[in-house]
């Protein structure tokens, strides 16, 4: 049950995040403290074994807390680096390997893991075709240009 409450907070998350009109710490909070719980109640549910549990739980946590770390210093003006890239390696093995549990998994359906690979997919295919900035809110992304610091 309460993995079903984080899906959908996170969720509703997801869909008021390009909404937004001003970047704070606290849409960090918000964004990241959803993804967080998913990751931790949801790798027990896919992992068959111990090693594949403590592999998305590494990977998702690591993930999230990246980006959390990486939106932080974004906003205070500080470079990012190559937290960056550790959160994009670390959400690219997640994303990767949680359709995949869930494809070996009886108990999801098979639209799920559609759904997966749909959510993985899809940000490559927009961001190739220029599309991403026509249904985004008219504030930038504050990680946009990451290793580079933002002006002031």
């Amino acid at each position: 049950m309460r993995l079903r409450v984080v899906l959908y907070v996170a969720a509703a998350s997801a869909l008021v995040t390009p909404f937004l009109t001003a970047w704070s710490p606290w849409v960090a909070v918000v964004t990241f403290a959803p993804m967080l719980g998913v990751v931790l109640l949801l790798s027990p549910a896919l992992g068959g074994t111990r090693r594949h549990v403590l592999i998305l739980r590494v990977s998702g946590a690591l993930g999230c807390g990246c980006a959390a770390v990486g939106l932080g210093l974004a906003l205070a003006g500080h470079a990012v680096g190559a937290l960056a890239s550790v959160a994009d390696l670390a959400s690219l093995i997640w994303n990767v390997l949680a359709p995949r549990a869930q494809r070996d998994d009886n108990r999801f359906q098979r639209a799920t893991v559609k759904y997966g690979i749909l959510a993985l997919v899809l940000p490559v295919v927009l961001t190739m075709a220029g599309t991403t900035t026509s249904w985004r809110s008219p504030v930038s992304w504050p990680w946009s240009g990451w290793p580079v610091p933002p002006t002031s």
